[in-house]
């Protein structure tokens, strides 16, 4: 991408200048001279220092330097500001038109860079940066079939250029063809297999035909290549999980994370809450919890806190898991089942008010088994008529469940 965001700014003009429009002054070629030496040497600044000391008439080829000059140093509106003067002095200059293109495409206006390229770019004599470029552009605006086009005319011309043969590799995944998409993925990654971006290709492509021996490999190589990349290293322990292998997802976590977990944790909320599921499924629930602990505990969001309630149960720790599901009912984000549950911890906990509230609660959002428990309590609390009329109120709705009737018989006897 970095390629196909310059690749127009390298023009070189000590010969240019004669064919699209009046041979400048000589002090104006000279000057001109310089300004491309110091643009191939990389002083983009000293370029434009330069090209501000001019003091006569404007030429065509003034602003197509100043243009390419503003590119460098990514001043895009200014550089666009140069490349259209540089067409009203010369409306022949096709390099001010690519210079133009070049801007919409490190702005990623696929469309505008698309119109722009269209009329100047012929893929008979078009050289490969400008062919990859077009076809990129197509490509972003979604008209895969023109981009197709162009590839395929444009690999005629060069079969070994990188950016043609990756976007035939994009192509490929598009039009479902992975088969192809496979082969070309794995020639491409003979010659660059550090790219991570064709280990992903590869496992796209790979899972469509459910090789999945392959796509694991695959996205598991995309990881090593970006350690530092959140997306890649869920992408994979995702994968690891998807394929049963729970060890191995964990192992890919602590990898992931290292001593720095509070820090990525606090900025990746989702990444988090995977790692600390998959620590839950791997049965290391000591990790998990000092992974819950190092987030505070008012950036845990309401998975994180099901996880920490559902992790402290396990563990045995019921004053945490009651905290967590307080946290969880406070935010908002509880579902019927967290009042159940909370009742449930704090009616063995002796807080028998307590739970009755969340009984209730739980009942009032759809959980109707909650009622069998409410009753329950209220018999514990020798409130006899409440226990009866909610059991009652139960089996109403609920004829069939044997289970609400034998408890009726085994507190009331006979009575209904």
């Amino acid at each position: 991408m970095k390629r196909l965001l310059t690749i127009f700014a390298l023009l070189l003009l000590p010969v240019l200048i004669v064919a699209q429009s009046k041979q400048p002054a000589q002090e104006l070629a000279a000057l001109l001279e310089k300004v491309q030496t110091a643009l191939d040497e990389g002083r983009a600044q000293a370029a434009v220092d330069l090209l501000n000391e001019w003091k006569g008439d404007d030429h065509a080829h003034r602003q197509l330097l100043l243009g390419h000059a503003r590119m460098r140093l990514e001043q895009h509106a200014q550089a666009q500001d140069a490349y259209r003067t540089a067409l009203n002095l010369d409306p022949t200059l096709r390099p001010a038109t690519l210079g133009l293109a070049n801007c919409a495409l490190a702005e990623q206006r696929w469309k505008d860079a698309l119109a722009l390229l269209a009329p100047v770019i012929d893929i008979r004599t078009a050289d490969a940066g400008e062919i990859s470029a077009y076809a990129r552009a197509a490509y972003e605006t979604g008209d895969f079939r023109l981009s197709a086009l162009i590839v395929e005319q444009g690999m005629l011309r060069f079969p070994a250029d990188m950016a043609l043969r990756r976007l035939d590799l994009s192509l490929l995944n598009k039009q479902e063809r992975f088969d192809e998409a496979q082969d070309a993925a794995l020639a491409l990654l003979r010659e660059s297999p550090a790219e991570s971006q064709l280990w992903n290709a590869l496992a796209f492509a790979a899972r469509e035909t459910s090789n999945d021996e392959r796509s694991l490999a695959a996205i598991e190589a995309a990881a090593l290549l970006a350690p530092k990349d959140i997306v890649a290293q869920q992408r994979h322990i995702s994968a690891q999980l998807e394929a049963g292998h729970v060890r191995e997802a964990l192992a890919a976590c602590v990898a992931a994370t290292g001593q720095d977990w509070a820090s990525i944790f606090d900025a990746n909320p989702g990444f988090a809450e995977l790692c600390i599921a998959v620590a839950e499924r791997a049965e290391a629930l000591s990790l998990a919890r000092v992974w819950i602990d190092s987030i505070p505990a008012g950036k845990r969001s309401a998975q994180i806190l099901r996880l920490a309630a559902r992790i402290a149960l396990r563990a045995n720790d019921v004053p945490a898991a009651e905290a967590a599901l307080k946290s969880l009912i406070e935010a908002g984000a509880a579902d019927a089942n967290a009042y159940w549950l909370l009742g449930s911890l704090l009616e063995k906990s002796e807080a028998l008010s307590d739970a009755e509230v969340y009984y209730r609660h739980a009942r009032a959002r759809g959980y109707d088994l909650a009622a069998l428990f409410l009753a329950r309590l209220q018999h514990k609390l020798a409130r006899t008529d409440d226990a009866l009329r909610t059991l009652n109120e139960y089996i109403a709705d609920h004829p069939a469940d044997e289970q609400a009737r034998a408890m009726l018989k085994l507190l009331f006897g006979s009575r209904e």
